[in-house]
């Protein structure tokens, strides 16, 4: 319901699988609790002027979201909404099980979960990336910053430490 980019990109693959599989019901999972389908589907219509058949899209709104906000991880944020993520997609598969589980909020973690239990095939749109290669040379450059405490990048102790989580993060992400 945020009405961003990676909103657009999931309303449109709503749209097109409309057009092309009349058929096809499409679940989307919201943590976005305090509103309704009708104000969601308007809200895609004013925002992005597309038109969805409401018959054809179900909504699951998910209770544990707090589980991926920034306030609940303020260290080892990558990892804690990884882990929340893991949750969050728990519970989402716990509701509906689809045949497939579309992501376009950049939550990896999820898709083994939604693979090997949920036996759904994955496609993701991945707009920005959980850990890159410059968020890694942010810090190794001790370049402080959103990502990068002042006081890490000062400190070539906490850089090296925070170098290793990033880069085990980074293999684990690989996965």
């Amino acid at each position: 319901n945020a009405g961003g980019g990676g909103e657009r990109v999931l309303w449109t693959a709503i749209r097109d699988i409309q057009q092309k599989y009349p058929h096809v019901v499409s679940v989307v999972y919201t943590g976005d609790t305090d509103v309704n389908k009708q104000d969601i589907l308007e809200r895609v219509r004013t925002r992005f002027n597309i038109e969805l058949d409401p018959s054809l899209i179900g909504f699951e709104f998910l209770k544990k979201r707090f589980w991926i906000e920034d306030a609940k991880w303020p260290r080892f944020t990558l990892i804690g909404q990884s882990i929340g993520s893991m949750v969050l997609g728990w519970e989402a598969l716990k509701r509906v099980v689809p045949d497939i589980w579309i992501d376009t909020m950049g939550y990896a973690f999820t898709y083994p979960a939604a693979r090997i239990f949920g036996g759904c095939q994955v496609v993701a749109y991945v707009h920005y990336p959980t850990i890159s290669s410059d968020m890694i040379g942010r810090v190794a450059s001790r370049e402080s910053g959103h990502n990068n405490a002042n006081e890490v990048a000062k400190s070539s102790f906490y850089t090296g430490l925070k170098l290793v989580y990033y880069r085990l993060f980074a293999l684990i992400y690989a996965i």
